[in-house]
């Protein structure tokens, strides 16, 4: 709503590729940066923001050169996503969303002149995601663990104590 209303206020052509491009950080960054404690999380987001910029960047000034050789850097981070896992699943997780990035950057013949644009709608895209992750409806992954296993450890000595009384 945000990039739209932005988009909107400027008059931009072809809003709603913009919008969706800030869409899909927010999603990519849901599924792609699951650190644990929360500030890690926020931290990982702050860099795909600024990774996803740069993949963008990176993507449309190859693409003027040559395609093949943006094609080139999204398989190097396809394989690098994969080759860092082992070393640390922060900056693979950041390789991969530089490698999705770049895929639509190119699929989406995003032109020099659109480029701040594209920047924008990721650096929203991200923050968004940080601001209600953060803030709005926080998230503590642990803390979620540790009360699903509370639940469940009640729910089955209620079951057994139940299953006792009927018994006896």
């Amino acid at each position: 709503a945000t990039m739209l209303a932005m988009t909107a206020a400027f008059d931009v052509d072809a809003p709603l590729r913009i919008t969706l491009f800030a869409a899909g950080a927010a999603f990519e960054g849901a599924l792609l940066a699951p650190d644990p404690q929360p500030k890690d999380r926020l931290r990982t987001l702050g860099l795909a923001a600024v990774v996803s910029a740069a993949a963008v960047v990176a993507t449309v000034q190859l693409t003027l050169i040559a395609v093949w050789i943006a094609a080139i850097l999204l398989v190097l981070l396809m394989f690098s996503s994969y080759a860092l896992r082992a070393w640390s699943p922060r900056i693979a997780n950041l390789a991969l969303m530089g490698a999705i990035t770049v895929y639509v950057t190119g699929g989406g013949h995003i032109t020099v002149g659109r480029i701040g644009w594209f920047v924008l709608a990721a650096a929203i895209g991200f923050g968004w995601l940080a601001a209600w992750e953060g803030l709005i409806l926080p998230d503590d992954p642990l803390r979620s663990l540790q009360r699903s296993v509370q639940a469940c450890s009640r729910r089955t000595a209620d079951t057994v104590a139940g299953i006792v009384g009927v018994l006896n």
